[in-house]
């Protein structure tokens, strides 16, 4: 017995001596294993959970399939339209879209369903109809229905992943930067085997929540569309569906129908899934036998074709006397702003600022007494001031939540234009003028393109300016990337609004109506000075080296185009920070090392010298017929406070404008001006008023050199002289030397012209494009 407790003492002991020495191989091996089973573990587990919400999507699929395919909706059993239509590409036969809006716990929740029946008639719809782009988060469905009577359903677990950054509708319906997300986590799908006779019949269901504020209103997104599209509708419903403290501000335009409340409870069944269980109240519009959208030049279609446009807000009941929103009855939708209570809402708006604002002022007044203390002139000031706040915003204010609608991404805000909301401007302003004693007046509007001041219909349309009094006076406009102090939008421009002098004292508050300043043809003037010269080996082309000078709202079309946002960044940065960090300036760009694991955010690589070139030849392919386009140089960007033109010059070489005639060559001087719109015959018809972006002039002074040995002729056709009250079209020409020296002066009068003047209009756009049909000879001499 002790022999044998000897050995085993023994054998213990040389088993922990040798896994002394081998322990750290078995400790690793087991680590591994370890390792390897838990890394099995969780691949199995997310497989799992795919599986699983993998499952939860066909099932929420099918459900949705089954509740919206099978609404039984009469307007979705009707497959005929009116023989009027036979010539169209295709015919919506019924749309239905349903806005639902409840609460579950702590959250609004707000449901959008979109269905469409569309019958298509030829072969241009069917490549419209033929591919669709969804996100893969929202429900979607498609269903074809042959000229047999086959139903055909389309399977979305066919659609493919699109490895690219693009702008997709969050809401087909939503107003405003609301309506698009910059994402590459979409999805697109084929519609196959279409063909003329067939329909389609298709739906999108779009939902999103909130957090319920309790204190005060929480506003869900304004929408506005209008009751025409691109194809005639048989027929068409519009759904409201609201729980109890859900209030509705709603009104129809332009011969649109209204909406009446209804106890149908078919019209909830299929598009009021969720909610708290407590009844909601339905609204319906119903329309009928709509041709489709007119396609009128410089139409604004929420002010010409008949619209629809709301907001719901949620709000608690003791809370609805105290919020600055425009509510009417809980149970009566409201249509109509008074008078009393827009000058209440605004009042509270105009008063209202909170922490964010008054940093805001402090950053600017700091900014100022450092670097422009012993400016005296408060339109000067301010025109300062408001240019240190667009870059504080844009670039200073990157890392912060600005609660303005500007992205944090500074590249987003250079290629999109996002606008810093109008009421946070406003109010930054106002505070920084009171603090400084600046006198200046407050007022607030509406853009024309939806409608008036006086049909307001919800707080969120509403625009603020501020007036700084001075010699001359400056109006102060929100701005984005490269707005100018003084520098308004096109539907800014000549409308009404009201200048609003604010008091605590309801009683007290001064509301006056007066009108925004227009601009003239020559504050937005873009001037080109051009110098031909005919190839040497005269095969057709010429060279065309070009400078231009471009002024106020000209410029909307060249941003963000001309715009390199390293170089922007570089030159705010180095002026507001007296030296450029090129890590900031990385950073900025979402180039930084924080950044490189961020696979899935927006795009941020800015735009190149190369891609710049791209883009201005594409740009300006529309106008010439384009060999290569072979340099373009910035010489001011128009951003600056005390140069705000854009100034350029670009070369490129043309095709096609020389044509050899025996020994001699006709010479089409009229292309050199750059194409110019030709009127169809179905343009010439109008119905609507004409809504110009602004009053605008384009002026051209073009030197062709004339090649030696040749003599021109014919320079006295390219004069012309149309002019009328709406604008003019005036072009001179004359030879100086060995140059043809031609002169065009095209303009606009006014941004807006009744539809009673549009001949006139007509005069001048046909004699722009007349013009280019000109031609000289170069005749040997």
């Amino acid at each position: 017995m002790k022999k044998n407790i000897i050995t085993y003492i023994l054998t213990l002991f040389i088993t922990l001596v040798a896994s002394h020495f081998t322990g750290a191989q078995t400790r690793k091996e087991r680590i591994d294993k370890a390792a390897h089973a838990l890394n099995d573990s969780m691949l199995a587990q997310r497989k799992r959970q795919a599986a699983a919400a993998a499952l939860r999507r066909q099932t929420r699929q099918e459900a949705s399939n089954q509740a919206i395919f099978g609404d039984d909706d009469t307007i979705f059993k009707n497959n005929s339209f009116p023989d009027k239509w036979n010539n169209q590409a295709a015919v919506i036969l019924a749309r239905k879209i349903t806005y639902s809006y409840y609460s579950r716990l702590a959250l609004g929740c707000f449901d959008e369903t979109e269905r469409y029946r569309i019958k298509l008639l030829d072969k241009s719809a069917i490549e419209e109809f033929s591919q669709f782009e969804f996100f893969p988060t929202d429900d979607v469905g498609f269903t074809i229905i042959k000229t047999n009577g086959e139903k055909i359903k389309v399977n979305i677990n066919d659609a493919v992943p699109v490895d690219e950054y693009k702008a997709v509708g969050a809401s087909y319906s939503l107003l405003g930067s609301e309506n698009f997300l910059l994402s590459n986590a979409y999805k697109k799908i084929a519609i196959p085997g279409l063909e003329p006779g067939d329909i389609i019949d298709f739906y999108y269901k779009f939902s999103s929540s909130t957090v319920k504020n309790e204190i005060t209103a929480t506003p869900f997104p304004p929408i506005v569309f209008t009751l025409t599209e691109n194809y005639p509708i048989v027929a068409q419903k519009i759904i409201l569906n609201v729980e109890k403290d859900y209030y509705i501000n709603i009104a129809s335009y332009n011969g649109a129908p209204g909406l009446k409340l209804t106890s149908d409870t078919s019209a909830l069944a299929n598009s009021y899934v969720r909610g708290s269980g407590s009844k909601p109240l339905s609204y319906v519009l119903y329309d009928n036998n709509r041709n489709k959208m007119n396609e009128e030049l410089w139409e604004d279609k929420y002010r010409c074709e008949p619209t629809i446009k709301f907001q719901v807000l949620y709000c608690p009941a003791k809370e609805v006397e105290n919020v600055p929103y425009f509510l009417g009855k809980e149970s009566e939708p409201l249509s109509n702003v008074p008078y009393w209570l827009l000058k209440d809402v605004t009042n509270q708006i105009a008063l209202s600022n909170d922490n964010d604002e008054h940093g805001y002022a402090e950053q600017i007044i700091k900014f100022m007494n450092q670097f422009h203390k012993n400016i005296n002139d408060p339109v000067k000031y301010m025109k300062y001031a408001y240019s240190y706040f667009r870059y504080f915003m844009l670039i200073g204010d990157f890392k912060n939540d600005n609660y303005c609608g500007f992205s944090h991404n500074v590249h987003n805000n250079i290629e999109r234009k996002d606008e810093l909301r109008s009421d946070v401007f406003a109010q930054t302003i106002c505070l920084v003028c009171r603090k400084m004693k600046i006198n200046y007046d407050l007022l607030f509007t509406i853009p024309r393109n939806l409608g008036t001041v006086d049909n307001v219909i919800y707080p969120s349309e509403l625009r603020w300016v501020v007036h700084i009094k001075g010699e001359p006076d400056l109006y102060l406009y929100s701005f984005d990337a490269y707005r100018d102090p003084g520098e308004s939008r096109p539907a800014m421009e000549g409308i009404s609004a009201y200048m609003i002098t604010p008091n605590t004292d309801s009683t007290k508050i001064i509301m006056d109506k007066v009108t925004l300043p227009v601009s003239s043809p020559d504050d937005n003037s873009t001037a080109f000075t051009t110098n031909v010269s005919i190839n040497p080996d005269m095969l057709g082309g010429a060279s065309i080296d070009r400078n231009a000078v471009i002024s106020g709202m000209g410029k909307e079309n060249y941003y963000p185009g001309i715009i390199l946002d390293k170089q922007l960044l570089e030159q705010e940065i180095n002026r507001y920070k007296g030296a450029t960090d090129n890590d900031y300036v990385a950073r900025l760009l979402g180039k930084g090392p924080e950044n490189k694991d961020k696979k899935n955010s927006e795009p941020t690589v800015g735009r190149t010298a190369a891609d710049r070139l791209a883009e201005m030849k594409e740009f300006n392919g529309n106008y010439f017929d384009i060999d290569s386009y072979n340099s373009f140089n910035l010489l001011c960007d128009g951003r600056e406070t005390d140069s705000t033109s854009i100034i350029f010059n670009d070369k490129f070489k043309i095709k096609n404008v020389l044509h050899k005639v025996g020994q001699n060559y006709i010479v089409d001087a009229g292309k050199l001006l750059g194409a110019k719109r030709q009127l169809t015959d179905k343009q010439i018809q109008r119905n609507c008023d004409i809504y110009f972006s602004c009053a605008q002039s384009i002026s051209d002074k073009i030197v062709l050199t004339i090649p030696k040995g040749y003599k021109l002729e014919g320079a006295g056709a390219l004069n012309t002289n149309i002019t009328n009250a709406t604008g003019g079209f005036v072009s001179t020409a004359a030879m100086q030397g060995n140059a043809l020296i031609i002169t065009v002066k095209e303009y606009n009068t006014h941004n807006f012209e009744p539809q009673s003047n549009w001949p006139d209009v007509v005069k001048i756009i046909q004699a722009a494009y007349d013009f280019t049909q000109k031609k000289v000879l170069l005749k040997a001499s």
